[in-house]
């Protein structure tokens, strides 16, 4: 090369240069504007310039460009998504044309391993470039170096967008308790940040160990709709059992893949990942996005951004469903005050009003007996005020019921007690016994309200239902329990039958009762048959010696 040559080569290589480093600063730069100082730089007819944009993506530039440029260019991107960003080697490619001109294709390629892209232009056989390979080699390097850049900030940019979708989904969860519409949408924006045809989330139904498509999007989500499988079948499966993410980019190869669901659909499954959705490091469920739209498949990124909607979606779950709990039990509530009122009038009305009744007429006919037959009177007041002893203690047996005081005073085995002499006193209905082991501790009043409530609701029960002549109420204590029972000798009844007509009855007081059980730790147990009578069982956890011995202080002081 001549000094002339050389010269003009320099300022071609020191102009290229410079430019590729203003044209850095600017943030808003893009490929048309470097392919423009290309071609200002080394005296090019045209060009263009082509790089690897993301996995399955390329970009652009071209300018000028003759047919044979076009063919050129559908060659270098067909060996570019080839290699799809692996090590492999580019090399350069000169295609002489008429007029003295040549097609140069300069690979670009990150660290000289991989491809990330093209430089094309149109030169002049003279061109000093064809003979400075070594030169342009390193402007070259330094192109490649801000293309990488420009790939780097453009999957930035795409996190940033995908996060700021999952912020927004995340703050939609957690503004709202009802969920089923508002995760059909978080599944549907899923699906589409994470660039899969379908996305789904399936919930374990723990009485049946199955999975539950709850939520679906996609082609299929209607067939799909409340589909169950077993909990260990399948990728879903895989998932929730071992409680870690998984991507299967081939799941035809895969034998954990579970190919009903496709059967059943018509869907074609080309990949998946799948998360778990966990409460307190145990699994509830699964969230899984089928088929990337890249041929790349699902990759790192994908499982970062659907675990932490997985981690959103299953807190917003939980918490609507703690919120329908409190719903029901608020319900439960309300239906059990309703129960008491109704009782409550019962009893006045069957009981207390019919002797206020009574108690009214025979006042009206002792005015008569003053009059007309004095020596009669005596009889008929003391007939007066039994009426009035009987209406009082009953009175008073239904304010015992609703507030037993000596329950909070002297404790359960004194109100169990207090309560079994009142209903003998009452005099009519079943005889009623109570067996008391002597060394009973004192409980907490909240276990003893309890246990109280649940006595009372299975004698109650007894007395109007079974037509029995005894009841036996037996409190003993069984090593660190506290075992309850309350047996009679009526007629019995279908317990299976009476549990499932609960749908259609005013009265849940079975349930309730094994409610109250759960609530002080402890379960109960109803043994009964048509004919046989009927035993209902209450076991508890009893306090500690520490525990108990507390107790006993704090009930002394009170």
């Amino acid at each position: 090369m001549l000094p002339d040559e050389q010269d003009h080569w320099a300022k071609i290589h020191t102009q290229m240069l410079a430019g590729l480093a203003e044209i850095s600063l600017h943030p808003a730069w893009d490929l048309a504007s470097v392919l423009t100082h290309i071609l200002d730089s080394t005296e090019a007819h045209g060009g263009a310039l082509l790089m690897q944009d993301g996995p399955d993506k390329q970009a652009c530039a071209e300018k000028n460009l003759p047919a044979e440029g076009q063919t050129l260019i559908s060659t270098l991107q067909a060996a570019m998504e080839e290699s799809n960003n692996q090590p492999v080697a580019g090399d350069w490619i000169v295609q002489p044309l008429l007029s003295s001109r040549v097609m140069v294709a300069i690979p670009l390629e990150e660290n000289l391993r991989a491809l990330v892209g093209y430089v094309v232009l149109l030169v002049s056989v003279h061109n000093p470039l064809i003979q400075r390979r070594g030169g342009t080699e390193s402007w070259a390097k330094t192109l490649c170096g801000l293309l990488k850049v420009r790939q780097d900030l453009a999957q930035a940019q795409k996190r940033i967008e995908q996060m700021d979708v999952l912020y927004g989904v995340i703050r939609a969860l957690s503004s709202t308790l009802e969920l089923h519409d508002l995760l059909q949408d978080t599944m549907a924006v899923a699906a589409k940040v994470m660039e899969a045809e379908a996305s789904t989330l399936m919930l374990l139904d723990p009485e049946t160990d199955e999975l539950v498509f709850e939520i679906t999007h996609g082609s299929s989500e209607q067939e799909l709709r409340q589909f169950r499988m077993p909990k260990d079948k399948g990728i879903a499966g895989w998932v929730l059992t071992e409680n870690t993410p998984l991507i299967v980019n081939d799941p035809a190869e895969d034998a954990r893949f579970n190919r009903s669901v496709d059967e059943k659909t018509g869907f074609h499954t080309c990949s998946i990942l799948c998360v778990p959705m966990q409460i307190r490091g145990q699994a509830i469920g699964v969230l899984e996005v089928l088929n990337k739209k890249t041929a790349s498949g699902f990759d790192t990124n994908d499982v970062r951004l659907l675990y932490a909607l997985a981690g959103q979606a299953a807190i917003a779950i939980e918490n609507a469903r703690l919120y329908q709990s409190l719903r029901e039990e608020r319900d439960r509530i309300i239906q059990a005050q309703e129960d008491v009122r109704r009782e409550l009038a019962r009893n006045l009305h069957d009981g207390t009003v019919q002797l206020l009744a009574a108690i009214a007429m025979n006042v009206e006919h002792a005015k008569r007996l003053l009059r007309f037959a004095p020596d009669d009177l005596p009889t008929e007041l003391d007939q007066m005020a039994e009426l009035v002893r009987t209406a009082t203690r009953q009175t008073r047996t239904l304010l015992f019921e609703l507030r037993p005081i000596i329950l909070e005073t002297r404790g359960l085995v004194a109100a169990l007690k207090s309560y079994v002499e009142r209903l003998g006193e009452a005099g009519a209905g079943p005889t009623v016994e109570i067996r008391l082991d002597s060394d009973l501790p004192r409980l907490e009043p909240r276990v003893e309200k309890t246990i109280f409530a649940i006595v009372q609701e299975a004698v109650n029960n007894s007395r109007k239902h079974a037509h029995a002549s005894e009841i036996t109420i037996s409190m003993v204590r069984i090593n660190d329990e506290l075992q309850v029972i309350v047996e009679d000798n009526g007629r019995g009844f279908d317990l299976v039958a009476v549990e499932n007509e609960y749908a259609e009855r005013d009265s849940l007081g079975l349930v309730n009762m094994k409610e109250r059980a759960e609530l002080i730790d402890g379960w109960l147990r109803i043994d009964t048959d048509v004919g046989r009578g009927t035993r209902v069982i209450l076991q508890t956890p009893l306090p500690t010696e520490s525990a108990s011995a507390s107790l006993q202080d704090e009930h002394a002081r009170l």
